[in-house]
């Protein structure tokens, strides 16, 4: 049978199962990840930095470019 129906009889007959099935994977997977990115930023913004290791950090930062500048 063809995907595409001719007549309404047959827009009756074809079989969507396989397509809803996907389609049901699809967007169980696209909860799934909705739902950890979701976490993922909740739990981002409860467990703030602390200053000493944004303090870390930043000289930590500043020793790599300043001895990337002096390599080149």
């Amino acid at each position: 049978m063809s995907v595409f129906a001719v007549s309404s009889a047959e827009a009756i007959d074809l079989d969507l199962s396989g397509l809803t099935s996907v389609l049901a994977v699809v967007l169980g997977i696209g909860v799934i990840v909705l739902l950890v990115w979701m976490w993922r930023i909740g739990h981002q913004l409860e467990t703030a930095i602390s200053p000493d290791a944004a303090a870390r950090a930043t000289t930590e930062r500043d020793e790599t470019l300043a001895a990337d500048s002096v390599g080149r």
